[in-house]
């Protein structure tokens, strides 16, 4: 081994050593860093507009996030560097343009206390943490608490919408939860304008930018000549290039819910030359909806207003907003050490802190006093004290607490703080209630207790059990504020009582109820016999008659009401007893049924002697006597024998009318007789009438004959003395017979009734009656009909001059006429018998003679008339033909109208060779005219048709795709995104269209409403093509129908020079590593050779799969005895210098090491074995040279 590597090997071990111990020399008393505090969220809120906190709020508002925290531990010293971290509600975004990443938070005098870090959630900013770190301004500082509020938004995807939502904040683990309902508005029918805008952010960070949105047309107006204008207020001015409307389709809430184009707005949007104003002119869009999105400049901290106005054809809206970035901030403080702090409560409510109570402060070493008196917030601080053990005694109490006796001994520590919580007891008072009752007791009865007439919640039922009587004890005579406290008593009033309360709340309440209930007392009266015209009914209670009456009578339906009766003595509190009494009436029985509760029922029974009356009466022949007997209530009481004697009249005397106080009813019957009915009408006051009734009945039989053709029915009427009694249909149903039967014989005088028949007489008959009563009738009718028959003449084809047309009477030729324009082509032959001499019907027919080119159609009947048509025979033919521009159908149908009738159809296909000739058509119409032929074609989904030619040339149908297309583009990019790109629809090679692509419009585009076809028929081959831009490979893949990806992949290559410098002596060679992203990627050797240079060329800049620029980086392979320092980066170029070590020699101590630390003694010693070890190497090996 040469000496230099065993100088080599040497210095390395010395080196190792060296580095070995080069952490001995760190002082063991160290700055420690800041540790984590104990701290928690003692309350939180939302605020919108900020300060003003909601329960309520809109799921698409941006609201504060405002909280009150506080370090746990009171007695905590905080020191510079201290921190905690708060978790925030994962159900709120936290993103920078609306919340501050960094603020400070501060004291009462501006001071900075601590700052606060937001980092959030790494999924759309939602949730995150505070950090919040305490500055030198906290240190010896204890009791440390404040505030903090910060700009947020909802995560809508957590949010339950129209209901209550928990959002939780922790600080290590320990939960804080609050419910506030978030609400989801549709907008309003009538809402057509809105905006709002957001910082722009970039990096991560808010840059001086604000990003407009504006809902436009909502409500789907029809909007003519629609013009979107805005103008900046202040400094700021509209971003060029930055406008981008899209048509989009928006739901209920305003959201969109669908993009359909973005409108090009070339020759539309026309920007100042300020750029502080801008309009659009959109012209007529109908009901179409719009997303207008712009930026403008921001100065951050200022309100930005500006206006939009939207103007069409009836309507003018404008929207102002005003937009001022997202702030945050908080409060944070303490008190400092050395002092002690007094706290003074309620000791029943250690909540409430009490004023104005003053305390002895004695230090014990030298007997130094000090008084302090507790403010507003119950808290008193002495000043600064020095270290040691003080006495606190209380000399005042609080007005309305009894002093605190006792004497407390603390101990003051330097850095340290002293806080007592003494408590003082309150001042005790009682008051007590009696309850009386007039009337009824309750069961039980609720009083509350009042202090200063608010409910204190203390409540107690009296009742007989606990002798209607309580104290309230223990109760506070003062407030916390020491005026004296009022307390008064209050019951839950028991139904139908009134309450009075009389006392004081040092003698004690009385309340006494009285009972207020009333009752109603109804009256009716009733009469057996003949009605008085009034009443007069008293009231009468506990035996008195009271001056309370009322009227009954006929109008008051004789019943009356006593009201408003007090139902218990306002004295003593008994029930009181109440009866009426009615004015006695002459000869009337008067009895009183019924009780106050139920109501009073006055009967006056009349005692009266009456007489009935009974009469005959005979319906047909009289018999020659009747027995008649009159019955009361359903017993027979006397009876009377009628006759032509006694005029057949009775009157029955002297009968009792009631009895037993009730009306009695009476009524007649009597005896059965043969052939005779009995019916009694009448009552007891007019008299009764028997009326008698003859039951003999007879019949009489019809029979109808004919002379003539028979009707289908007639009519036949009964007469009875010469009066329509009955009436009956005669026909072959019932073989033209029927009976009256069941006819009385006798007339109500008892004369014999005459019975005669008559009908109603057809039309065209005479009539003619036979027969009588007992045999029977016969009606004969006899038919005197005359016919006339109608001909008329009608031309399908032009008309001729005349023609000639014949009457036939059963064959033979009767008459003839000729038809013509001059009587209209008609003819009445008229007078003619209808019958034959034997009753049958003639039989008229009509003949016409022959017409050249015509033929002759004679419909119709002698009844109805005759119709002769002659129809010219002469016929046509119509011709079509089907071409096709697109690809062909298999099939299509094609209709022949005539005259705008179908006629007839056909299919038209490759086996007819698309043709067809409808043949054998009438020429002419009814009046003579030419038919009108055309055709129609059935339509053809995606097909135009249109039809050329006429009847005689015939038709040509022409069929044209319409087919549309639309072919989707969509561009990706693997690196940094340019601004725009140009994309180009080729239409089978030849450009249509083209687009710009851009972040506006999401780098997406749909080309629409594109032809499919040619006009040859053959389909159009659409593809793309993009303009080339610089650095970046261009891949199209996809094809039109299912669209078209375009991929640019970033090409830039960099290179990265390396340059070696040597600090010390020269090495032969270096190895140098490059790295791309942390992985190695390749190497190279520096030497002198190369000048300690190399360059590493052609590298991609960006990742071919992420598109994120690579991040490249170098290092050297380690050299024993040098340090390697790298500086650059890869724009610039690296450079490695390479400094050689040597061994430092040890310092002599200015001072011995501190007791227990050998730290520099084992410094020194390795140093010191180290430079042994050299020697004896370097012996070694000179005497090997020797050898």
């Amino acid at each position: 081994m040469n000496r230099r590597k065993w100088l080599g090997v040497v210095l390395a071990m010395v080196f190792s050593l060296s580095s070995l111990f080069q952490g001995f020399g760190t002082p063991a008393n160290a700055q420690e860093t800041g540790k984590e505090v104990d701290a928690t969220i003692t309350d939180f809120h939302i605020e919108s507009p900020k300060g003003t906190t909601v329960t309520e709020i809109n799921t698409n508002d941006s609201f504060h996030l405002a909280m009150d925290w506080k370090v746990k531990d009171q007695h905590a010293v905080l020191h510079e560097g201290d921190y905690f971290d708060i978790k925030l509600p994962d159900n709120m975004r936290f993103p920078p343009e609306f919340s501050k990443t960094d603020f400070d938070l501060t004291d009462s005098q501006g001071n900075v206390i601590a700052h606060a870090h937001v980092t959030p959630g790494t999924k759309n900013n939602a949730g995150g943490t505070i950090r919040v770190k305490f500055n030198k301004n906290i240190d010896n500082k204890y009791n440390v608490k404040g505030t903090m509020y910060l700009g947020a938004l909802f995560e809508r995807s957590k949010i339950k919408n129209n209901e209550k939502n928990t959002f939780e904040i922790s600080v290590k683990g320990e939960k804080i939860t609050k419910d506030i309902k978030v609400t989801k508005v549709g907008l309003p029918k009538d809402h057509v304008l809105a905006k709002w805008g957001e910082r722009v952010n970039e990096g991560g960070h808010p840059v001086n930018k604000v990003k407009w949105y504006s809902t436009i047309n909502h409500r789907k107006s029809d909007m003519k000549n629609c013009v979107i204008s805005d103008e900046m207020t202040g400094n700021e001015t509209f971003v060029k290039d930055s406008f981008v409307l899209k048509e989009v389709e928006y739901n209920e809430y305003g959201d969109v819910v669908r993009e359909i184009s973005t409108v090009d707005l070339n020759g539309k949007l026309n920007l100042s030359a300020d750029n502080k104003s801008f309009t659009i002119n959109l012209g007529n869009v109908g009901k179409k909806q719009y997303r207008l999105v712009y930026v403008t400049t921001y100065t951050p901290g200022t309100d930005l207003k500006n206006k939009l106005n939207l103007k069409f054809d009836g309507e003018n809206r404008e929207f102002v907003y005003t937009f001022k970035d997202s702030t945050a901030g908080g409060t944070a403080g303490g008190e400092l050490a050395n002092k002690i702090k007094i706290i003074k409560v309620d000791s029943e409510n250690e909540q409430t802190k009490l004023e104005n109570a003053e305390f002895k402060i004695t230090r014990i070493s030298d007997g130094k006093e000090y008084i302090v008196k507790t403010d507003s917030k119950g808290e008193a601080i002495t000043e600064k004290l020095v270290a040691g053990d003080y006495k606190i005694k209380e000399i005042k109490a609080p007005k309305g607490f009894k002093l605190n006796e006792d004497e407390i001994v603390v101990s003051v520590k330097d850095g340290q703080a002293v806080i007592k919580t003494i408590k003082d007891n309150p001042i005790k008072t009682k008051v007590s209630v009696d309850k009386k009752w007039i009337g009824p007791e309750a069961s039980s009865v609720t009083m509350h207790l009042y202090a200063d007439n608010v409910d204190t919640g203390q409540k107690v039922v009296l009742s007989k059990a606990n002798g209607w009587k309580h104290t309230f004890d223990n109760l506070r005579q003062y407030k916390a504020d020491g005026t004296e406290i009022k307390y008064t008593i209050k019951e839950d009033v028991p139904e139908n009582y009134v309450s009075k309360t009389e006392g004081t709340q040092q003698t004690g309440y009385t309340i006494t109820n009285t009972n207020t209930e009333k009752i109603k007392i109804p009256v009716e009266k009733k009469w057996v016999g003949a009605k008085k015209d009034k009443i007069t009914v008293k009231l009468v209670a506990d035996g008195k008659e009271t001056d309370k009456q009322i009227t009954l009578n006929e109008a008051s339906q004789w019943k009356g009401e006593f009201k408003d009766l007090p139902k218990y003595d306002d004295k003593d509190g008994h029930e009181i007893v109440y009866t009426v009494k009615e004015e006695t009436l002459g000869g009337y029985l008067t009895t009183i049924a019924g009780s106050m509760k139920t109501g009073f029922t006055i009967t006056n029974t009349i005692t009266e002697k009456i007489s009935i009356s009974v009469t005959k009466a005979w319906i047909g022949k009289k018999g020659t006597s009747a027995t008649v007997n009159l019955y009361a209530n359903g017993k027979k009481i006397d009876s009377a024998v009628l006759s032509e004697a006694n005029d057949w009249k009775h009157e029955f005397k002297n009968i009792e009318k009631y009895e037993n106080g009730k009306k009695r009813e009476f009524t007649i019957k009597e005896e059965p007789m043969a052939n005779y009915d009995s019916a009694v009408t009448g009552d007891t006051d007019t008299g009764f009438t028997v009326t008698n009734k003859n039951t003999e009945k007879v019949k009489v039989p019809v029979e109808k004959t004919w002379v003539g053709p028979k009707q289908s029915k007639v009519t036949v009427r009964l007469l009875a003395d010469g009066k329509e009694k009955e009436n009956v249909e005669l026909s072959e149903a019932n073989n033209w017979k029927y009976e009256f039967k069941d006819l009385p014989k006798y007339n109500a005088d008892g004369s014999e009734i005459k019975y005669t028949v008559k009908e109603d007489v057809p039309q065209n008959y005479e009539s003619k009656t036979e027969g009588s009563q007992e045999g029977g009738y016969t009606i004969t009718n006899t038919n005197t009909e005359k016919v006339k028959i109608p001909v008329e003449k009608t031309w399908i084809g032009p008309k001729q001059s005349k023609a000639t047309v014949r009457l036939f009477a059963d064959g033979v030729e009767k008459e003839n006429i000729e038809l013509s324009e001059a009587n209209n082509w008609k003819h009445e032959f008229k007078n003619l018998p209808k019958y034959r001499a034997d009753g049958s019907l003639i039989n008229y027919t009509v003949k016409e003679d022959a017409v050249v080119n015509y033929d002759t159609d004679i419909a119709g009947n002698a009844n109805d008339g005759f119709k002769i048509k002659n129809s010219n025979n002469e016929k046509v033919k119509v011709p079509v033909e089907k071409t096709w521009v697109g690809p062909k159908q298999s099939k299509v149908t094609v209709r022949l109208f005539a005259d705008g009738v179908e006629k007839q159809k056909v299919e038209l296909s490759k086996a007819n060779n698309w043709k067809h000739e409808f043949e054998n058509l009438p020429k002419y119409r009814a009046d003579g005219s030419l038919i009108n032929y055309t055709v129609k074609e059935d339509a053809v989904v995606n097909y135009d048709t249109d039809i050329a030619g006429n009847a005689n040339d015939g038709f040509k149908i022409k069929n044209s795709n319409n087919e549309k297309v639309k072919v989707p583009v969509e561009k990706t990019w693997v690196g940094p995104k340019q601004s725009k790109v140009t994309v180009r629809l080729l239409a089978d090679g030849v450009e249509k269209q083209h687009v710009e692509l851009s972040a506006a419009n999401n780098w997406k585009h749909e080309f629409e409403n594109l032809p499919k076809y040619n006009a040859d028929g053959s389909e159009i081959k659409y593809t793309v093509k993009e303009d080339i831009v610089e650095n970046y490979n261009t891949e199209i893949t996809g094809n039109a129908n299912d669209g078209f990806k375009i991929k640019n992949t970033n090409v830039e290559k960099i290179k990265i020079p390396v340059v070696k410098k040597w600090i010390g002596k020269e090495l032969e060679s270096v190895t140098v590593n490059l790295y791309a992203d942390g992985k190695k990627i390749g190497e190279a050797k520096l030497s002198k050779s190369n000048g300690w240079k190399h360059a590493f060329e052609n590298l991609p800049k960006y990742d071919e799969k992420t598109g994120e620029e690579i991040k490249y980086a170098i290092d050297e392979n380690e050299i024993l005895g040098y340090t390697a320092k790298i500086t650059g980066d890869q724009e610039k170029g690296f450079e490695i210098t390479n400094t050689q070590d040597t061994p430092k020699k040890p310092k002599t101590p200015k001072e011995p090491p501190k007791t227990g630390d050998d730290s520099q003694i084992i410094l020194f010693s390795a140093i010191s074995l180290g430079t042994v070890i050299l020697m004896i190497m370097m012996l070694f090996v000179r005497r090997k040279q020797n050898k």
